[in-house]
């Protein structure tokens, strides 16, 4: 099977010279990989150093667009057999590619691996470049509010409901000729493009399954406080959840749901990390927000009612969120 590795990078040179070593070392067993990276409009020194050092990757050059966007014009580059998207601040274990092939290889009805995901938190980079590597399964999994939560799960492969676009595997045929991301998403760069990504194959049909043997390292930047940018960017993302979600589900099934968002959306608030002395103000003024929720639910439903996407089912819905 092979693999199409696709990466857009922005500004991300110092993240490349670690990623590309970890890339260039896959231990492939049997498997065949390219590696294609969009460079974003990068003005650091990124698109030299890859001519020069690693001239066997395939180096497309654009104007600035967004995450989406520039991973779709990747895409339409690829050659392979799946798509495999990872972030540009990330790091692979020398089998992160051939574990996830294995999946879906011996699973036809797999469309998409959803990759065990390790963050600085849970180890240090140091520690994961000399090949220490965790017990468990880590990475973002679906709660019953409709986010995406990071979490610790049992070492083993199951079934997951959500790809994060950070490290995932995506089949080709699963895609049928679609886009991998919506680039109609508020924000245009990356904001719940992954979930509707993930919503649009459960709808076909298609099974996600989470693999720990497929283990990568993101080496993302921490967020200290709750500064204006990253309130704004909350409410995008909340408002792409909620139009993503009215978009993929049943009718019957969006209607079902909107509680849950609703009442998540304080609760995610409360789980954001900023100081505790503002927490409790922050979580009030998010319940003070959720009339203008309900002001636009019939653009949601309008939305809902004229997608032309296959539907997924609340009662797989109820079965995937713990």
């Amino acid at each position: 099977m092979k693999a199409s590795v696709i990466i857009s990078t922005y500004n991300n040179f110092e993240d490349l010279r670690l990623l590309m070593p970890s890339l260039k070392g896959q231990q492939l067993d049997g498997h065949e990989m390219e590696v294609i990276i969009r460079d974003d409009g990068s003005f650091d020194n990124t698109c030299e150093w890859l001519k020069e050092k690693h001239p066997w990757a395939t180096l497309l050059v654009g104007k600035n667009s967004g995450f989406s966007k520039s991973n779709n014009i990747a895409a339409r580059h690829a050659t392979g057999d799946a798509f495999v998207f990872v972030n540009a601040d990330t790091l692979l274990d020398s089998r992160f590619v051939s574990a996830g092939l294995d999946v879906l290889e011996a699973e036809p009805g797999t469309a998409g691996v959803n990759c065990n995901m390790i963050m600085p938190w849970i180890m240090d980079k140091k520690e994961f470049i000399i090949g220490v590597r965790p017990e468990c399964g880590y990475g973002y999994f679906l709660t019953r509010y409709g986010f995406a939560a990071y979490g610790k799960r049992q070492r083993r492969r199951y079934d997951c409901f959500f790809l994060s676009g950070g490290g995932c595997f995506v089949t080709r045929k699963a895609l049928a000729g679609e886009l991998p991301f919506s680039e109609d998403l508020w924000g245009a760069t990356a904001y719940c493009e992954d979930l509707d990504l993930s919503l649009r194959l459960l709808a076909k049909g298609y099974r996600l399954r989470f693999e720990p043997n497929a283990i990568l390292y993101h080496n993302q930047r921490t967020v200290s406080g709750l500064g204006l940018l990253e309130v704004k960017k909350f409410f995008r993302v909340s408002i792409n959840r909620i139009s993503v979600y009215a978009a993929n589900m049943s009718f019957v099934s969006f209607l079902k749901f909107l509680p849950f968002f609703l009442l998540g959306f304080p609760l995610k608030v409360a789980s954001m990390n900023m100081p505790q002395k503002f927490l409790k103000s922050a979580v009030v003024a998010s319940a003070a927000f959720l009339p203008l929720f309900f002001a636009v639910i019939p653009y949601w439903i309008y939305l809902n009612l004229s997608s032309r996407h296959t539907r997924f089912q609340i009662k797989h819905f109820k079965e995937i969120l713990p």
